[in-house]
């Protein structure tokens, strides 16, 4: 997730996986409509994150915030944060309702898989059929 401070003065927020391929690509004009609009672009801030998912989501969060509430994060002013670092962050909730439903189609697959190795085919063939 990162920060660009365009020419107008104003903050895009952006993800991506690779950072400096992006910022090459929004000072070449070719990386938003936004910031192609507003060049020059300077990065001032980026956050580096494992899974693409949770910087996207991070950056969604940013795009909610006050212009001053985004400057406290470029500058690390904890003081001006406010709520900012006690915010707990909706893709927590997401990612335990997608892991569950993931363990949930684990399961499941494996139990089909285990009727159908213990020749239960037969039976839902005759059920189907009639």
């Amino acid at each position: 997730m990162y920060i660009l401070l365009c020419a107008n003065g104003q903050y895009y927020t952006g993800s991506t996986k690779n950072l400096d391929l992006r910022i090459k690509r929004h000072s070449d004009g070719k990386g938003a409509n936004f910031t192609s609009k507003h060049l020059p672009v300077e990065l001032v801030y980026y956050e580096k994150f494992q899974r693409i998912q949770d910087a996207f989501l991070r950056e969604k969060q940013i795009h909610n915030w006050s212009y001053k509430k985004k400057e406290a994060l470029i500058h690390g002013d904890t003081e001006e944060k406010g709520d900012a670092s006690k915010e707990t962050p909706a893709w927590r909730l997401y990612d335990v309702l997608f892991y569950l439903f993931y363990l949930f189609s684990l399961f499941f697959f494996a139990f089909l898989v285990s009727l159908l190795a213990a020749g239960w085919d037969v039976f839902f063939v005759n059920e189907l059929v009639g």
